[in-house]
């Protein structure tokens, strides 16, 4: 099997989840620079900003011009000289090493993974789960997505890691009862639109349901425009 290096901080969530997707495809890996030697780490450092420098970086299914920038960390490659980011592009790979795993994403994704299992069914239960994910990773998208597009109407061009070295695109936000500044993020605005866009997919009386049963407000989270 393919030996994949992963180029970033180890503690990166996104990292993480790419190290999960390899080891449950039992293919090995390395974390670079950290288990790298001086020469190889400073090639495939070299190499790497090249990539960068010239847009060869891939991303599946593909770049937007609009929200993705290259960003700092995570990257992953099996030959040294081809660069992936997302864990989508390496689930992309995956399918070519080990087509089942593929499917199965695909069906986590399009919520067909409990096929021939019986229905799907949301519990009481999840109903804390799901209070702490809108209270804090749903609050922080909407501030995010609201910044981000203040920021395009005043004509800002510049974000991301990007923005933040030179001091711009940033805004006050507050989470869980505490002030906060941060940078805005396009990758996170595309992650929020996408999960606007599902939620709008729904029939208005599933939407209800849920807003009844497990999300209250959820309506008003996942409107089209960004609310808070």
């Amino acid at each position: 099997m393919k030996k994949f290096i992963l180029w970033g901080l180890g503690a990166s969530p996104y990292q993480l989840k790419m190290q999960s997707l390899l080891d449950f495809t039992g293919h090995d890996w390395e974390r670079w620079p950290q288990q790298a030697g001086r020469r190889a780490g400073l090639s495939m450092a070299l190499r790497l900003a090249v990539a960068k420098h010239r847009g060869k970086i891939q991303r599946f299914p593909a770049m937007s011009a609009e929200f993705d920038e290259y960003p700092a960390v995570p990257f992953h490659t099996s030959n040294g000289t081809s660069f992936y980011y997302d864990s989508s592009s390496m689930a992309y790979q995956l399918e070519l090493l080990a087509p089942r795993i593929f499917r199965w994403l695909c069906a986590i994704r399009g919520g067909r993974q409990n096929e021939g299992c019986g229905d799907l069914a949301l519990t009481p239960s999840l109903e804390p789960l799901l209070r702490i994910i809108m209270s804090t990773f749903g609050v922080l998208m909407q501030q995010n997505e609201k910044a981000y597009e203040q920021a395009v109407a005043d004509g800002e061009t510049v974000f991301n890691e990007a923005a933040f070295d030179r001091h711009r695109a940033l805004y006050d936000g507050h989470l869980l009862g505490y002030p906060f500044r941060a940078v805005a993020k396009t990758f996170q605005v595309r992650v929020w639109r996408e999960l606007k866009e599902s939620w709008q997919a729904h029939e208005a009386q599933d939407r209800e349901s849920l807003e009844q049963e497990l999300l209250p407000d959820a309506g008003i989270a996942f409107s089209r425009r960004s609310e808070l």
